[in-house]
């Protein structure tokens, strides 16, 4: 993996790279102040990984292939954790509410 961490103002950007069997996606963390992340977003090919900041509501209705997962404080601990809520979108592609993230991801390439 490859990480960076860029200073912007008062928000902390992480990003890294992730590899996986099918490509290689796209880790990013924003992080409010110390206390936690602000946003937790993973980017693969044909949709993303979320977290509970993000409406799905609003994901939905611009038909966006999406997964999101919550408890999660970093993009390590977002890989191990499960899918909660799908898009109709990510439903197409196979991706299920219980199922890895990693194993969502992969179908997401």
């Amino acid at each position: 993996m490859f990480k960076n961490t860029f200073l912007m103002e008062k928000n902390t950007v992480e990003i890294k790279q992730i590899k996986l069997n099918n490509g290689t996606a796209l880790g990013i963390k924003v992080m409010k102040d110390e206390k936690g992340p602000l946003v937790i977003l993973i980017k693969a090919d044909k949709g993303f990984i979320v977290c509970s900041n993000f409406s799905m509501k609003a994901l939905e209705e611009k038909g966006v292939v999406a997964a999101r997962v919550a408890g999660i404080n970093s993009i390590e601990t977002a890989l191990e954790t499960k899918i909660v809520e799908v898009t109709t979108k990510a439903k197409e592609l196979g991706i299920e509410e219980g199922m890895l993230v990693e194993e969502g991801l992969e179908k997401m390439f």
